[in-house]
Parts: C-alpha cells; sequence; structure tokens
C-alpha cells in the first residue's frame, strides 16, 4: 500500500496562504516528531483569515505519521473506494481517471487531485491519510475530514452568545467548511448587529476542529451609499439595523436627483421576529415611495407614481438557500398616465423570492456565487387585470488563473402584462452604454461577460465587460442590443466602489459614459 500526506496545487497556496501554512507546517513537525502544539484560526468578520499556533494535536500527528509512512509500487487497480467520506459532493470524475497499472507517482497524483476538490469545496482542513491497494485490485482511499465538535462565544452577553452559537453550530455532525463557516459568521453579524466578529479553530485530540469565536457587540449598523444610473440620476441611500435579542428592526431612505430635479424617493422600515434556531423570521414592512418614469415610445412622456405598500412575510434561511414569502396591499396615485391628470388604484400582490449562493456581500468576495429569482402576482384595478412578473439574476466567477477572474452573468425579466406600468427598463445595471433611451420590454434575457484582472492584491480590480440583450418592447416586436466598456472595483474594509464607462457596441467609445456606485456599511 501507498501512504499519502499533505499536497497543495499552486493556486491553493496562492488563495489560501495561511490554511497552507499551517497544514505544512504541521507535516514538517509530523516528519521530525517534535512535541508541539497547533490551532488555525481563520475566520475574522470580513471573511479573511488569521493564523496563529497554538493547541496541542500530537496524538493526531503522529497516528497521521503512521499512515504516511506506507507505499506501494505499481499495483493493478480494477475498482476504487473511499472510506472516511462524510461531505456530499461528488469525486467520482477524479476516481475513473485511476483503474489499471497505477504507479507511486499516479497516488500522489490520486490524492493532490482529491484535497484540491476539496479545497475548491471550502474543505480546507480535510487530506487523503493514507491510499491502499489490495490483493484484490480494490484501491481503497481513506479521508479524513475535521469534524466541528462544538463552539464557545466570547465578549458579548451569555444569551446571545448561545443564540450565535446555535447559528454556527445547526448540525450535530458535519465536516468543516471554510465557506460554510464564513456564510455563517456575516449571518450572525448581520442578525446581532455585531461590530467585529472573529473565530478560531482549535484542532481537537480526535483530529477534529472546536471553534473559538470572539465578538465584540454594537448597538446598531449605519449602512449606505450613491451610485448615478440612467432613470433617476444620482442615487444616495442610508439605512440603519439595529438588533435586539429575539428581534431586529431595519430602517432605510434614498433619493433620485436628476436634470435639476428629485426623480425619485423612498423609504423602507423593517421589522423582524425571528424563530428560535434564528433560520426563520417572520417580518413586517412599510414601504413608501414616489418616482418620476419616462415612456419611450410617447416621446419620453413623463409619468409619476406615489405609492405606501403595507406587507406581511415569513423569511427561511438555510445554508446557501434564502426564501421568502410576503403579502402586500397598496393604494397607488398615478399622474400624467395616458393623459390623465391623477388617479387612484389599488395593487394587491403575493410576492416570492428564493436565492442560493456562497456569500451575502456580492463583492466584497471575489469567488462569490449566486441565482436569485423573485416573483408574484396579483390584482390591480386601474386595468382591472390579474398579473404576473419575475426577475432572475445568476452570476459564478471562475479563476483560471489566480489574477483573473472571469464572471459569466445573467438577468431576465418577464410580465404577463403589456402595460406600461408593468415593463421594465432594458437599459439598466445589467446593460450600460445607453445614454437617454428609456426603451422598457415585457420579456428581457441579458447575457454579460467581465474579465477582471487583480491589479492591487484583495484591493482594486479592473478590466472590459460585453453585455447583450434579447428583449420584446412595448410594441411587441423583438430587438437586441449589445454593450461593452471597462469596470474598476476598488475594496476597502466595508467599502465598495465600482467606477465603469460603458458604450454601444455598435458606436465609437467616444460614445458612451460614465456610471458610479459606492456602498458600505460603518
Amino acid at each position: 500500500m501507498m501512504g499519502h500526506g499533505f499536497y497543495f496545487s499552486n493556486n491553493y497556496k496562492e488563495h489560501h496562504r495561511d490554511e497552507w501554512l499551517f497544514i505544512e507546517t504541521t507535516r514538517k513537525k509530523m516528519d521530525s516528531l517534535c512535541d508541539v502544539c497547533y490551532e488555525c484560526a481563520i475566520m475574522d468578520n470580513e471573511g479573511n483569515v488569521v493564523m496563529n499556533i497554538r493547541n496541542g494535536i500530537m496524538s493526531l500527528a503522529c497516528a497521521l505519521l503512521f499512515l504516511c509512512t506506507l507505499t506501494v509500487y505499481g499495483r493493478e487497480v480494477r475498482s476504487v473506494k473511499v472510506e472516511g467520506r462524510v461531505s456530499s459532493f461528488s469525486i467520482d470524475h477524479i476516481l475513473r481517471q485511476f483503474h489499471g497499472e497505477l504507479s507511486d507517482d499516479d497516488m500522489r497524483r490520486l490524492g493532490t487531485l482529491i484535497e484540491n476538490e476539496y479545497r475548491r469545496h471550502g474543505y480546507s482542513l480535510a487530506v487523503v491519510g493514507r491510499i491502499e491497494v489490495h490483493d484484490d485490485a480494490v484501491m481503497v482511499v481513506y479521508i479524513h475530514e475535521p469534524l466541528l465538535e462544538g463552539a464557545v462565544v466570547r465578549g458579548i452577553p451569555e444569551a446571545t452568545a448561545k443564540e450565535v452559537e446555535r447559528m454556527l453550530m445547526p448540525e450535530s455532525e458535519e465536516s468543516y467548511n471554510r465557506n460554510i463557516l464564513s456564510k455563517r459568521l456575516a449571518k450572525a453579524r448581520d442578525r446581532f448587529a455585531l461590530d467585529d466578529v472573529r473565530a478560531g479553530i482549535e484542532i481537537t485530540d480526535s483530529g477534529n476542529v472546536f471553534l473559538v469565536v470572539d465578538a465584540v457587540k454594537a448597538r446598531g449598523r449605519f449602512y449606505g451609499g450613491i451610485g448615478s444610473d440612467l432613470f433617476y440620476g444620482i442615487n444616495p441611500f442610508a439605512g440603519y439595523y439595529y438588533a435586539f435579542d429575539a428581534s431586529a428592526l431595519d430602517v432605510r431612505a434614498g433619493v433620485g436627483i436628476g436634470s435639476g430635479e428629485l426623480r425619485k424617493a423612498d423609504g423602507d422600515f423593517i421589522f423582524y421576529y425571528f424563530g428560535s434556531d434564528h433560520s426563520s423570521a417572520l417580518f413586517m414592512e412599510l414601504y413608501s415611495g414616489m418616482k418620476i418614469d419616462a415612456w419611450e415610445t410617447r416621446q419620453q412622456q413623463e409619468y409619476s407614481t406615489i405609492t405606501v405598500v403595507p406587507s406581511l412575510g415569513y423569511r427561511f434561511t438555510m445554508e446557501m438557500l434564502q426564501c421568502s414569502v410576503s403579502l402586500s396591499g397598496a393604494p397607488v396615485w398615478i399622474k400624467d398616465y395616458r393623459g390623465e391628470t391623477r388617479r387612484l388604484y389599488s395593487d394587491i400582490r403575493l410576492n416570492g423570492e428564493a436565492s442560493l449562493g456562497n456569500g451575502e456581500e456580492s463583492g466584497k468576495r471575489r469567488d462569490t456565487w449566486h441565482v436569485r429569482l423573485k416573483g408574484g402576482g396579483g390584482y390591480e384595478t386601474y386595468n382591472d387585470i390579474f398579473y404576473a412578473d419575475a426577475v432572475v439574476t445568476a452570476e459564478y466567477p471562475v479563476f483560471p488563473v489566480t489574477w483573473l477572474r472571469l464572471v459569466p452573468g445573467y438577468y431576465g425579466f418577464f410580465t404577463s402584462s403589456a402595460d406600461r406600468m408593468h415593463l421594465a427598463y432594458v437599459y439598466n445595471e445589467h446593460l450600460l452604454g445607453f445614454f437617454g433611451d428609456y426603451t422598457a420590454a415585457q420579456i428581457i434575457n441579458t447575457a454579460g461577460l467581465d474579465l477582471e484582472f487583480e491589479v492591487s492584491k484583495n484591493y482594486l480590480f479592473m478590466g472590459p465587460f460585453i453585455d447583450g440583450s434579447l428583449f420584446r418592447q412595448e410594441t411587441r416586436e423583438w430587438d437586441y442590443k449589445g454593450g461593452t466598456g471597462l469596470r474598476l472595483t476598488a475594496l476597502y474594509s466595508r467599502v465598495i466602489l465600482n467606477l465603469m464607462y460603458a458604450w454601444d457596441i455598435t458606436k465609437n467609445p467616444s460614445h458612451g459614459g460614465v456610471y458610479f456606485a459606492v456602498s458600505g456599511s460603518f
């Protein structure tokens, strides 16, 4: 049989250097049989990695050293078995490559591929302990996935600490995953308005993980930003989130100023009441707003709406999945629409939303991906009709090399009503470069690709993008448009800056324009 120790690709070393150093240090200490103590402290409140060495794991080191000393040379392999797995993602595509006559180097390559696949899925401490080839030509791969054994939270009141511990350890037995832990820490920070949260991991005598979390409670958290768009001009917004023991309050307000006038103003008041495990919440929301929109097919005729929308809903979160459903009913005042000076009508809706992703702060972590579906339907009395609508967005980054990120994305919109008030603008943040065009559509399909080069590690990113859209406009005709440009993204602490220059792909770049957006929490 053959032993296999710790192997890492250059990609992994570059992305997670601190964890690689931890395991490399462990391997070297195992080789020298030194009686030392270890700890790997990982996540701070930004999802970054911090590191120090502290907690004793000599017994594990000796056991793994023994397992890693056995070797095999040139054995026939007809089938492969895996022992010790807890996680559910598939590694069959790797195992299928290793049949027939296998050498020592083949075994090492197998171990490396499996460990790299674990790293890719966030299981950064999982290792291939040993690989055996039995006399019946069955190869057995033994994998050690450290389990989460427990957690303790320090620095905040005991009742809140217990709730945070339950959020970090929702299952009695699961493997340690740095991505999942980062997401849970972000949720705990947002849920309880923590000013700072840092999680250290201690390796127990059994080779598993115990979380030690240091948190700092804040009274609340301000957030806000400013951006620009074609329709409502400059858009500053601000909000305040305050967490109680079993509930939370979120208040937000924003305006849009363009062409020397107020074109948009809105405010949101949301009260959450959380369930015992904090994965679910009842919420009551009161939204009010006004906006001025343009009607492209009527010589950019402008009309305005004012609405007050109370709603009641339920939200449920499970790891990477978040779902919500709500019922709302609103009076709407509409002015200068279809030649009418002013009219009041009602809009009653059932709303639903589902999102799947590995991060809540899009843009803060460069490996964040998501798929979101938001939709609903209802009855409005202006046209005396029932209607339905839906919005889909998706984004999944790919890293060919550590300094280059490719981000394919998709935006889709649909409404069953052909009336202008239900349509959506085509040239939004997903299709930039078309200034002064207020075309609205009943069906929109927009796809794009961003190339993002890392100019300054973890801080500054730059690169071109291209977008294309196929849409069914108000005239019921299908059309296609494409845009391109350059994007610069800067990250600092909890602040994100995006600066874009975009233009119609069929025209000269000199016909383009600038967009910008800044957001953050404080």
